[in-house]
């Protein structure tokens, strides 16, 4: 039960610890923000009931009513649960104490039946989020790490892991960020990971690399020895018009997919000789506006298209 109001937040009293609430209003949506002070393992912050649409991410949910997703989790592991009726987004603290509200995180729920304009509005929030972080680098300066590498010759390179970040060691990451390196790895959750990473092997949903294409840098690298020779030369090929988003590998051809400028998804189809055979551009987000005028005069302004 809250507490108290103050100064635009709510206190809510916990065994244990205190939460400080901040709920903001905006056009298609609300967002939750909250701090904890004392100690506490975890901490759900939103439940709705399943649905048959609802489609599940690492960070975030969608059907076709809206989007619920986290903007950020300091301090803690984002965990979404579900049971026969519930979907419970919770944040896992680990018993982690806090002597002070000093750690803000943030929640929101976007409201809209265009699939398309939720991405991309929920983009536009996490992106606010990480200006700044975004850099170029030249391919040739880009280097597979493996134990054989001698870290003096790696100084100002960007470093691409081919594992998840969770399992490379912290002394080493931190020797080469003293080297001024770019390190780039899988990732099992992008909000949390981000904070250390430059940027990401792509090897999560669509959804979720459309959401941080334009944040941090993307490379493709496919798991599979065989393509490790071919992958700089096939990201080399496409970098320099589209942002890739997705990659996959089907009967001898690579197929990457990207949203350029026009907000239209493009798949380009690579033969093994690094040849494009095949290019396909088709809609992924209309936001063409449309206006309904009612009889008693109001105006109605909705979106049109689908994703």
């Amino acid at each position: 039960m809250f507490s108290n109001f103050s100064n635009g937040y709510f206190y809510e009293k916990k065994e244990g610890y205190e939460i400080k609430w901040k709920i903001e209003n905006f056009s298609i949506g609300w967002k939750f923000s909250w701090s904890i002070k004392g100690k506490t393992d975890l901490f759900e912050v939103f439940k709705i009931k399943k649905t048959q649409d609802l489609k599940l991410f690492s960070f975030f949910a969608i059907n076709s009513e809206g989007l619920f997703g986290f903007l950020d989790a300091k301090e803690g592991g984002i965990e979404i649960m579900e049971d026969d009726e519930n979907i419970s987004f919770a944040v896992n603290y680990k018993h982690r104490l806090f002597k002070d509200f000093s750690c803000e995180n943030s929640f929101v729920i976007l409201k809209h039946t265009n699939r398309g304009y939720l991405l991309k509005t929920y983009k536009n929030l996490i992106e606010s989020k990480f200006k700044g972080k975004k850099g170029q680098f030249n391919m040739n300066d880009v280097v597979i790490f493996n134990e054989g590498l001698k870290l003096e010759n790696l100084k100002e390179k960007v470093i691409v892991f081919n594992r998840n970040i969770e399992g490379i060691d912290k002394n080493l990451i931190d020797n080469l960020k003293y080297l001024n390196c770019k390190i780039f790895a899988r990732a099992k959750n992008y909000l949390q990971d981000f904070e250390y990473l430059d940027g990401f092997v792509v090897t999560g949903s669509f959804e979720e690399n459309y959401i941080f294409s334009n944040i941090g840098n993307f490379i493709v690298l496919d798991a599979r020895k065989e393509f490790e020779r071919e992958w700089k030369i096939l990201f080399d090929t496409v970098k320099k018009n589209e942002k890739i988003v997705s990659f996959s590998y089907d009967n001898g051809i690579y197929i990457l997919e990207a949203i350029n400028k026009e907000k239209r998804k493009v798949k380009i189809y690579l033969d093994f000789d690094r040849k494009v055979s095949k290019f396909v551009e088709e809609d992924f987000i209309n936001l063409k506006s449309r206006k309904l005028i009612r009889e008693d005069g109001r105006i109605f302004n909705f979106y049109g298209g689908d994703l």
